[in-house]
């Protein structure tokens, strides 16, 4: 039988147009929070270096709870990797290696955002969040550093610090009695092994968690065999950035070494912090460093986000399911996934760093669960058996029909039953069916066991000049209001507006833009998208 798109209409729209015309006064709940830049006091930059990669001073934007909440969330914006100093000073030249082009504010929904509905546990808590400037996943502890007359400055973990002691001495962090530490892509990275150092600074006895987003890499050799990139870069930008010793690094105390505990999954397989992992088993820019030097590199169905690989023949789609295979049994072999107070939200959709924004953090489904519900019920857990908040996604099918989550979708609709206005107390989500695995890819007969203490796939001499490629950047668009658009004054327009767009929608899948949403235009950087 013939499916027919839900844009193939004639005289009757598409069933989620009406849906968007109910739902309108919700969506205009969804309200960013404005944040405000603050700068370091004299002494504490003096005494801690907090530079950016060229000399100027860090900083980091700041908004209080309208309550007094003494819950907080940190967020650590994400934007690649550097691991030379020749790619490091050229990145000092953009947003990514300084603080001088930073705005006196920004607007930022997700996670961030203040609307109770979109966000029920996070919209009313002190937000703070950390511009990347420093080049190496905020690790950077080296100082000054001059090559052919020019100067760079590795202390992205002294800015880390300084916020810390800033917040701590004049914004009140010192009573915090709950934190989440989060970041997005490289930002992920740094969650996971800054998750240690921000700990140490907080109150005994205050809750302190961890969810990064698209922040979790394979630790392994690329689809052709060579030594994945990021690897690459971990190894060569420990020395660079004087980032050894991992200081509060449960992974290092164990004995591993700081080039084994860099790598996001080892940290992840002995972080005895709760964590909730947010990712896409098939992560775009992840996937496209690992076939990255193979015949597969630059394929066009693997290039833009939108057709969510619909476009793949199938040799492409059991690549794709062979990098799935392999990110799942890093993910759900190590003993991170079977600790209590642990979780993790797996979802199928081909994209990056995007599930920490609107709209993928309220439209997001898996196992019948929004992601804003699922992060929430884990973060006001105790302690639970980690089954109550894993939520493992559907497996990619066969083209044409691959993508097996509708809510993946470019434009997908909010889900017809909208996240309640207020959050109960002990509200939880319940436990989710476990997933049925995917079938290995074609001549694959078993996945390999991922142990802590198996030696890690990094290669004795690290090639030169790696970075990572793409980015999500800081997503600093201005903005001016911090609360929830009133659905009762505006509902007509908002629902009108949203028929718009879905109309819209089913015009721009009818003739995509021609664009490469994953490129990766240097292949000697990790680049702005991680």
């Amino acid at each position: 039988m013939a499916t027919i798109s839900p844009c193939e209409f004639s005289l009757s729209p598409p069933p989620y147009v009406a849906l968007l015309f109910l739902l309108g006064g919700y969506l205009g709940e969804v309200s960013g929070t404005t944040l405000t830049l603050q700068s370091f006091p004299s002494d504490i930059l003096t005494s801690r270096n907090a530079l950016c990669l060229d000399g100027s001073a860090g900083k980091f934007y700041w908004s209080p709870s309208s309550s007094g909440s003494t819950r907080w969330v940190i967020f650590l914006q994400g934007g690649g990797a550097c691991a030379t100093f020749g790619s490091c000073f050229t990145r000092s030249t953009t947003e990514l290696g300084t603080s001088k082009t930073l705005s006196a504010d920004i607007t930022l929904n997700g996670i961030l955002a203040s609307s109770q509905s979109a966000n029920p546990v996070f919209y009313d808590a002190n937000k703070v969040y950390i511009p990347y400037c420093d080049g190496f996943f905020f690790l950077g502890n080296r100082g000054a550093v001059s090559e052919s007359g020019d100067t760079l400055y590795f202390q992205g973990r002294s800015i880390v610090q300084a916020t810390l002691d800033t917040l701590i001495r004049n914004y009140n962090l010192a009573s915090a009695t709950e934190v989440l530490l989060t970041g997005e892509s490289a930002g992920g990275v740094g969650t996971l092994l800054s998750a240690g150092i921000v700990k140490t600074r907080l109150p005994v006895g205050a809750v302190f968690k961890v969810a990064p987003f698209s922040g979790f890499f394979l630790a392994r050799n690329s689809f052709n065999g060579a030594q994945g990139r990021v690897l690459n870069v971990l190894s060569l930008g420990l020395t660079l950035h004087g980032a050894s010793p991992l200081p509060n690094n449960d992974c290092v105390t164990a004995g591993n070494s700081d080039r084994f505990c860099a790598a996001p999954n080892n940290t992840y397989a002995y972080l005895t912090i709760p964590s909730f992992i947010v990712n896409s088993y098939v992560d775009g820019v992840d996937f496209a460093e690992f076939v990255t030097g193979s015949s597969f590199e630059g394929r066009t169905c693997y290039g833009d986000e939108s057709q969510q690989l619909a476009n793949c023949n199938q040799e492409e789609i059991d690549v794709a399911r062979q990098y799935k295979d392999y990110f799942l049994a890093d993910l759900t072999n190590s003993p991170g996934y079977s600790r209590n107070g642990n979780g993790a939200f797996i979802f199928s959709c081909y994209e990056h760093a995007k599930s920490w924004t609107e709209p993928t953090f309220t439209t997001y489904v898996v196992a019948s669960t929004q992601l804003t519900l699922a992060l929430s019920s884990w973060f006001l857990s105790s302690n639970d058996p980690p089954a109550n908040h894993q939520y493992m996604d559907c497996a990619l099918g066969n083209p044409p029909s691959v993508s097996c989550n509708p809510s993946c979708a470019v434009g997908a609709p909010l889900p017809p039953t909208p996240p309640p206005t207020a959050f109960p107390t002990g509200f939880s989500v319940g436990t989710p069916s476990p997933a049925t695995p995917s079938p290995l890819p074609p001549g694959v007969s078993s996945m390999p066991t991922v142990s802590p203490t198996s030696t890690p796939i990094i290669a004795s001499t690290p090639t030169a000049s790696p970075s990572i490629p793409g980015g999500s950047g800081s997503d600093n668009s201005n903005g001016s209001s911090n609360s929830g658009v009133n659905a009762g004054i505006a509902v007509g327009t908002i629902c009108g507006a949203a028929a718009i767009l879905a109309l819209a929608y089913c015009v721009y899948k009818r003739n995509p833009p021609k664009k490469n949403a994953i490129q990766m235009s240097d292949r000697s950087e990790l680049g702005a998208r991680i």
